[in-house]
């Protein structure tokens, strides 16, 4: 591999675990209005939370079915609205 490649992989690389941090960051500043609002006990924010990881997964799974199906622009399409509608208030 040449080093200007390797430089893009690693770059890529480095900013797909930005974008999962970000993700964990969002669940993380909407913890509170949850909890006051299903006024929820500290086991079920842990359930809440981890339910993020879980959507990753299964997303991530979807994901590659929707890109072979759909062609890959329109699957980050389909997973950047769903993440749009999602964060509304």
């Amino acid at each position: 591999m040449t080093t200007p490649w390797l430089i893009v992989v690693l770059a890529v690389i480095l900013f797909s675990g930005a974008l999962f941090g970000y993700d964990q960051g969002v669940i993380s500043g909407a913890l509170h209005g949850i909890k006051a609002s299903l006024a929820l006990s500290r086991l079920m924010i842990a359930v809440v939370t981890s339910w993020v990881t879980l959507g990753a997964l299964f997303g991530s799974l979807a994901g590659g079915e929707l890109a072979d199906r759909f062609g890959r622009k329109h699957a980050v399409l389909f997973a950047a609205v769903m993440f749009t509608a999602g964060s509304r208030r």
